[in-house]
């Protein structure tokens, strides 16, 4: 189990030297589309983390996410900024009426995710949501966000739990209702219409 899950406990703890080096690394990737801003940014952040608490284990990061009104938001993202900033790793833009609020990499110390344990499984899903991600508008991206069940789930300002990732995001087609329930019965969970007790 990665470190960034305490034994025993529900919430993963947050690393924050993994954090600010993927908030730049992602800002690397997308540095030169001039539509990849904060909602963007917030969204590939909260989309890995929770796939790689479901498919690996634990989350990339640990951060919190939280329901705020464009969508799921990590609170600790404005202090990474800042951080970033501060060391001369990035610049900080405010966009105009249509441009979006950037992140810019200055290059002087590019992001080192393997200084900080990221591993290539990782890297894999934050590059596959940067793909998904940067392909949508701002507003289109938010949008779906919302139909997240873990940002559905709670109230504003709410955290939302890492365990949303193992909710479906659409009810079950007819066909997968019925193949789920060929397995349980093939696997004698299911006898007639009542669930056997193991």
């Amino acid at each position: 189990m990665s470190s960034i899950c305490r034994e025993g406990d529900r919430l993963p703890k947050f690393n924050a030297k993994r954090f600010d080096e993927l908030v730049l690394y992602v800002a690397e990737r997308t540095e030169d589309d001039e539509n990849f801003g904060t909602t963007k940014l917030a969204k590939v952040l909260f989309y890995s983390d929770l796939e790689a608490y479901r498919e690996l284990g634990a989350p990339i990061t640990g951060a919190e996410y939280q329901k705020w009104e464009h969508g799921p938001y990590p609170p600790k993202l404005k202090s990474a900024k800042a951080m970033l900033k501060s060391a001369g790793r990035a610049t900080p833009t405010k966009g105009s009426a249509f441009k979006a609020d950037r992140l810019i990499p200055t290059r002087t110390r590019p992001a080192d995710l393997e200084a900080v344990g990221i591993t290539a499984e990782e890297i894999a899903i934050v590059d596959a949501w940067i793909g998904r991600i940067e392909r949508e508008s701002a507003s289109d991206i938010s949008d779906l966000s919302h139909e997240h069940p873990g940002y559905r789930m709670v109230d504003e300002n709410e955290r939302i739990p890492y365990e949303a990732a193992f909710l479906a995001e659409q009810p079950p087609t007819d066909d997968e209702v019925a193949a789920a329930t060929r397995l349980a019965r093939e696997r004698g969970w299911l006898d007639g219409d009542k669930w056997q007790r193991q």
